[in-house]
């Protein structure tokens, strides 16, 4: 599996942020981030082993939620 760096995790959650704001749950997070790595040539087999970087995104995603941080 291809590896992400730091800023590019980055750019994938604020691409997600700023397609449907910060109202999804883990699981619509997790749906709308597979569907991104379809189009990212390497990771269309990321289904299979990627929980730790889809857990990895999705805290990133999440702590936009967070009270006081702008998004």
């Amino acid at each position: 599996m291809q590896t992400l760096s730091e800023e590019q995790k980055k750019e994938l959650v604020q691409m997600i942020v700023e397609n449907t704001g910060l109202r999804l749950d883990y699981y619509g997070f997790v749906e709308v981030m597979l569907g991104m790595f379809e189009d990212i040539p390497g990771f269309e087999t990321v289904k299979q082993n990627a929980v730790s970087l889809l857990n990895e995104l999705w805290r990133k995603y999440d702590e936009q939620k967070a009270p006081g941080t702008s998004g």
